[in-house]
């Protein structure tokens, strides 16, 4: 078959065994042949197919177009077998890449433990409080130059950084960028890129970002509806924007739009333009948006990433990891996404397509992962993995000031940062106290990116400033450790850099990567609410000293290093192959096209069921007359 389509010519099969039967009815769903049964073939059958295939010119164009997507690829299939097994010769191995679902047994794949527990619930007198639990969750229901817009809403450094090169190098490769963005990149050497400033929607999310953080060791529930309320705010401040508006009411057209898949009134670009679109995340994709385009994520193997722990090891944690998943579902794709489709009529119009329906008709689907410090998981092709560091762009040279205080650190430094979310200055008096105390007893200089440039009550050796170059800073030779919220982008940027990590997350993914980084063994993880002095400097001392730690982490940059394609690479590739076909409806998951019932396959079990019941019944009566 491959042959055939490679040279465009249309077939007809004739299966006898093996798989010949599978492929004759996928070349038939396809449309690029026929197929015969050789049991039963006759002349006047035979002629007609032939006749059929070579004058109906539907065959060839579409063996044809068939073969135009098989060969658009960013290596061969010969090529990527030979890259991927000298890449097993390098590493000894590739058991970074076994699959988890290896590691747990049968019950839990299944979930019967979870099952259980809930039946016992049940059955141990607690219906009502079950009950609540559900009518609460209902109640939160009731290659040529392209024009491309890229919408990265969520303002959030973070968010921003991770998709301004991708910004940037299609710019330079001739197409025409237009972006919604919370951060400018301001380059006037890029002619061809278009940003429209969206800076003011950072109110909105400062708000709250302080009850977020607060709820978050409390209250998870209520910090994630706190998320999604500050979402919806900042969402309609943005629209309603007249810039924003502009461009919605304008003639404009675009051959592309690329979205932040965080929220979803966003969608409505793709359907205003008319055009295919990707989704983008800047971290790993939550269990909901992966649903939501038909790709099938297991919650014991693979929690949320909300969650403060990434391991299945106790019946807690799993049934804690269904429960969650079970609720996001509910609150993003009922409760949500209703609150979105209302901005939606408001600031598009009516008429439009619902935001479920253009998201499962995204094209493509990048995130911001990869499977070395993530755990590996069955994603489908059209979901495309850019992590890896796709934003990080070649060292420059220090600042002078600040490379002589780092060249001058005879016994070492270490970098402080909790990012750009999190303020230093909101930190409690006393946890400020403690950190400062430590710095104060420790031999090394310590870089701090506070609120401000000054500090009053600073030791001699904490040099502070609002801002540090701090993939530059981490590359200095004399950078002994991080000392982060442990956000995607700066645990990256420490990997790369081969500077070992000790973690204090806040919010949202922060803890769940703080536990990878526990689990791959290049750093510690601390609770800023329970900070104390000798816990931090016995921390700090533990990984500037012990040599694991730095090593673990050069090895593991190896890995995440060793590609055929960076992730740059593969998002600019990906990005022109839906240029080039005007979509990819061809990736899209078949899971979207089956009933709930039949992928959780109730129809068989029902079925197997009843047949068991029947054959214990007969067997029952045939027992009871022989008995008899």
């Amino acid at each position: 078959m491959d042959e055939s389509i490679f040279a465009h010519v249309p077939m007809i099969i004739i299966p006898f065994i093996g798989d010949q039967f599978f492929n004759a009815q996928r070349m038939l769903e396809r449309g690029v042949g026929l197929s015969l049964d050789y049991t039963n073939l006759q002349k006047e059958e035979f002629k007609s197919a032939i006749i059929e295939v070579i004058t109906n010119p539907r065959y060839k164009k579409k063996v044809t177009e068939l073969a135009e997507l098989a060969s658009d690829q960013p290596m061969t299939g010969l090529e990527r077998a030979v890259w991927w097994t000298e890449y097993v010769l390098r590493h000894k191995g590739a058991k970074h890449l076994r699959s988890p679902f290896l590691e747990i047994p049968t019950y839990q794949y299944l979930l019967l433990d979870v099952i259980c527990v809930l039946l016992v619930i049940l059955a141990s007198g607690c219906c009502t409080a079950m009950i609540a639990l559900f009518v609460i969750l209902w109640a939160i229901s009731c290659g040529n130059s392209a024009k491309i817009l890229g919408i990265i809403s969520f303002p959030s450094y973070s968010h921003q950084v991770v998709f301004q090169p991708l910004w940037r190098e299609l710019s330079l490769r001739g197409h025409q960028v237009t972006t919604l963005t919370a951060d400018l990149i301001n380059d006037p050497q890029l002619t061809n890129l278009t940003e429209i400033n969206l800076h003011f929607s950072y109110d909105a999310w400062r708000s709250v970002l302080g009850e977020v953080i607060e709820d978050v060791n409390t209250d998870l529930i209520k910090s994630v509806t706190g998320i999604t309320r500050a979402m919806q705010e900042f969402s309609r401040v943005q629209l309603a924007h007249p810039r924003v508006q502009g461009l919605i009411r304008s003639d404009a057209s675009f051959d592309l739009v690329i979205v932040e898949y965080l929220l979803p009134s966003m969608f409505g670009f793709a359907a205003r333009f008319k055009c295919p679109h990707i989704g983008v995340t800047s971290m790993d994709a939550l269990h909901h948006t992966l649903k939501t385009i038909g790709n099938p994520i297991h919650p014991v193997i693979h929690p949320e990433f909300l969650l403060h722990f990434t391991d299945h090891s106790t019946l807690l944690k799993r049934f804690t990891s269904v429960a969650f998943s079970l609720f996001t579902e509910v609150l993003f794709n009922h409760h949500f996404f209703a609150t979105q489709e209302t901005l939606v009529e408001t600031y598009f119009g009516p008429n439009y397509p619902s935001l479920t329906e253009i998201a499962q008709n995204v094209s493509l689907f990048f995130i911001n992962s990869d499977p070395i410090f993530y755990k590996a998981k069955p994603l489908l092709p059209n979901v495309i993995q850019i992590g890896g560091g796709s934003y990080r762009i070649p060292s420059g040279p220090l600042p002078t000031d600040l490379r002589d205080v780092l060249d001058s650190a005879s016994e070492g430094a270490i970098y402080f940062s909790l990012g750009t979310n999190v303020k230093c200055e909101d930190l409690p008096n006393d946890t400020r106290k403690q950190i400062l105390s430590t710095f104060a007893e420790l031999p090394y200089t310590v870089l701090w990116k506070f609120d401000s440039d000054h500090m009053p009550d600073a030791p001699k050796n904490v040099h502070v400033a609002k801002w540090f170059p701090q993939p530059n800073v981490l590359k200095h030779p004399n950078v002994k450790l991080f000392i982060t919220q442990g956000g995607v982008q700066s645990t990256e940027e420490a990997i790369y850099a081969h500077v070992p990590i000790i973690a204090i997350p806040f919010y949202a993914d922060q803890f769940s990567n703080a536990e990878r980084m526990l689990e791959r063994g290049f750093g510690l993880k601390l609770d800023y609410n329970h900070l104390r002095k000798e816990e931090l400097k016995s921390a700090i001392e533990e990984v500037i000293t012990n040599p694991r730690y730095k090593r673990r982490i050069a090895e593991l940059a190896e890995l995440a290093s060793d590609q055929p394609m960076t992730g740059l690479e593969r998002a600019v590739w990906w990005t022109e192959y839906v240029l080039r076909h005007k979509g990819a409806k061809h990736f899209r998951s078949p899971y979207l096209d089956i009933p709930a019932y039949q992928y959780y396959l109730l129809d068989i079990i029902c079925l197997v069921a009843v047949v068991f019941l029947i054959l214990v019944g007969i067997l029952f009566l045939v027992l009871k007359m022989v008995l008899k």
